[in-house]
């Protein structure tokens, strides 16, 4: 089964085609799409140039918004090459690709026969599988509904360019850039309020509407949305003035905080609107429209295909989406973006208090590594979970004394910015000094220059004082973008709390299942009001939970394995993170698969009763 598509794409008509089918072919796989393309090389100078990188990052931008509506993990690539398909072969290698997926353009005309040329290089020479989809010309409906879907992609690129710009100015702890904020507003009053959605009701919905009344009620409100839509964009005017009129740095972050709740509710209003349309509408629309119905259609969106602004907003916003943060940064931001507008599909997000958003479902990794027979299944099913979604991957120095480590570094290798990394420090080297030597050695092991999160394994003899400062000294230096603890009941939560920074803590990882809930007495209240989120290991308790007779009861009546059950119990908290390990790919599988069956509050409430919460205060467990 392929699991990684190359997509290459070159920014003509087609290019519209074949995101829309291969996005689909992937969703259909349960694979994950690097999208690519070449650049003819110019002799110019190449940063932030729009005729290069900006139209590219453009082009690329679109089709991650694409996969993402779908929930299809993704990721862009681009190179400056006057040979494409050696260019497309090379790409599709180093990102270690089992397909490509590119369209045939035919022999339409000289560009036509070259694009063919390259298409049966790639063919011979690739030694990979090769789709060529047979776009052709297509019929005036596709080609409108082609059009539309790419104006809601632009729509959907700028919408994350803004929120990666807000996501940095909180994380630099300086006030985002005023004429960029401007330019997306520009845009925004230019594009889709002032020109797609008019066109849309004169051409579109005036059209269906003349052709059947069944969907009057959902055009309708498709117009109200179209009404409300200007009204929240002056809001966003109105938040953006707020931020650059600001006296001081304190007042202009916090005027960025309330901006930038303003973006992702508008970004969710967006898909929601965008989702009704290409959900109900355009499928209603191919069904009753005529051929000259779509011709006209045709016309009126290709009037205007490319928004141009004009002078130095133009400018400012087409370099702003070719902007693409890079390394440790920019999986945060994409993450984040992708989970406030809710668009990473059947996969729940748990906040963390940086407002980052990571998997509610990761993968642990306790007792990998230690055994040379089965390290290559431990590795596929690590790769396995990241391809699925399980992107939070736990581990510590302790296991296998750093074995573990190395094998999840060479387990991710290739794949490190699509990972929320993890790792723990023992106690005993939790001292300033002690505990950088113990995260450089870490590091090394897992092939990386930082961790995401790097957390304490559980209290020790080092005042937790120093942890803190030691921690705060390699968020500092760049070794680790934030910190944790693990295994700590509520009084040492409380102390940590207490202590100078302590209140920078991200998560507590603690052993919490259904025959584990002391934690349900006092710690999780406590860290919940505070907004610390909990890190659940041993979630089916080493597998004894299997055995459970009453949860395979449960389970059973409700078509659910014993393992989903548990699982769906931690996922039904909106701050608990679930990190369970398997080394068996059917049995991956499995724990995702919790994922697709939330259990109802009836369901809950016979949980409760077959495993009942404590009645007390109960000593905080380990194993």
């Amino acid at each position: 089964m392929y699991r990684h598509l190359l997509v290459p794409l070159d920014g003509t008509e087609l290019s519209i085609q074949v995101v829309g089918s291969a996005v689909g072919m992937a969703l259909a796989l349960g694979a994950r799409i690097t999208f690519f393309h070449a650049v003819a090389d110019h002799g110019g100078p190449q940063d932030y140039d729009y005729g290069l990188s900006g139209r590219t990052r453009e082009l690329l931008s679109k089709a991650e918004a694409a996969a993402r509506a779908l929930g299809v993990p993704c990721e862009s690539l681009w190179v400056v090459s006057d040979k494409p398909a050696r260019a497309i072969i090379e790409a599709a290698r180093s990102k270690g690709c089992d397909m490509i997926f590119m369209a045939s353009h035919g022999h339409r005309g000289k560009l036509g026969m070259a694009l063919a040329s390259d298409t049966l290089t790639v063919l011979m020479g690739s030694g990979l599988p090769v789709l060529v989809s047979a776009t052709g010309e297509p019929k005036p409906p596709a080609r409108a509904i082609a059009i539309i879907r790419d104006e809601h992609r632009s729509l959907a690129a700028a919408l994350h360019a803004w929120m990666q710009l807000l996501a940095a100015a909180r994380l630099d702890n300086s006030p985002p850039e005023s004429l960029a904020m401007r330019a997306i507003l520009h845009y925004l009053r230019h594009f889709p309020v002032a020109l797609h959605h008019p066109k849309e009701e004169l051409h579109l919905f005036r059209k269906l509407r003349e052709r059947t009344s069944t969907f009057d009620a959902e055009l309708d409100e498709l117009e109200r949305q179209h009404v409300r839509d200007r009204v929240l964009v002056a809001e966003l005017e109105a938040g953006v003035e707020a931020v650059a009129g600001a006296h001081d740095t304190a007042s202009a972050m916090a005027a960025t905080d309330e901006l930038e709740e303003s973006v992702k509710r508008y970004a969710d209003f967006h898909w929601e609107h965008m989702g009704r349309e290409e959900a109900v509408i355009l499928p209603a629309a191919q069904q009753y429209l005529t051929e000259e119905d779509w011709e006209s259609i045709n016309d009126a969106f290709l009037e205007d295909p490319q928004i141009r602004l004009g002078g130095e907003t133009d400018i400012e916003f087409h370099h702003l989406i070719a902007r693409c943060p890079a390394g440790r940064r920019r999986h945060r931001l994409l993450n984040t973006a992708i989970a406030a507008c809710g668009t990473l599909a059947g996969m729940k997000q748990v906040r963390m208090p940086s407002g980052e958003f990571v998997p509610a479902l990761g993968q642990g990794t306790w007792g990998m590594g230690e055994k040379r027979a089965s390290r290559g299944q431990e590795i596929a099913t690590l790769r396995a979970g990241i391809e699925q979604g399980l992107r939070l991957i736990d581990t510590a120095e302790m296991y296998g004394d750093g074995a573990t480590e190395s094998l999840v570094g060479e387990a991710i290798a290739g794949l490190r910015d699509d990972v929320f990394l993890v790792s723990k420090v023992y106690p005993h080297n939790a001292s300033r000094k002690a505990m950088r030597d113990a995260c450089t050695a870490s590091l090394r092991r897992l092939g990386t220059d930082r961790l995401d999160l790097y957390l304490l394994h559980w209290a020790g003899p080092v005042p937790i004082e120093e942890t803190v400062e030691a921690f705060e000294s390699l968020v500092q230096g760049g070794l680790i973008r934030s910190w944790g603890v693990s295994n700590l009941d509520t009084a040492a939560m409380a102390e940590l709390w207490a202590a100078p920074g302590g209140r920078a803590v991200q998560a507590n990882q603690v052993l919490y299942n259904l025959t584990r809930r002391g934690i349900d007495w006092d710690l999780l209240p406590w860290q919940r009001e505070r907004g610390i989120p909990t890190m659940a290991y041993c979630p089916i308790e080493q597998g004894r939970l299997l055995r459970n007779r009453k949860l395979a009861d449960f389970a059973k009546r409700r078509g659910l394995t014993p393992a989903q059950a548990a699982l769906a119990w931690l996922l039904a908290r909106d701050d608990v993170i679930a990190i369970p390990k398997t080394a068996r790919p059917e049995r991956l599988a499995e724990n995702r698969a919790a994922l697709d069956h939330p259990l109802d509050a009836d369901a809950l409430a016979e949980l409760d009763r077959l495993f009942p919460p404590p009645s007390g205060p109960v000593p905080l467990e380990m194993i």
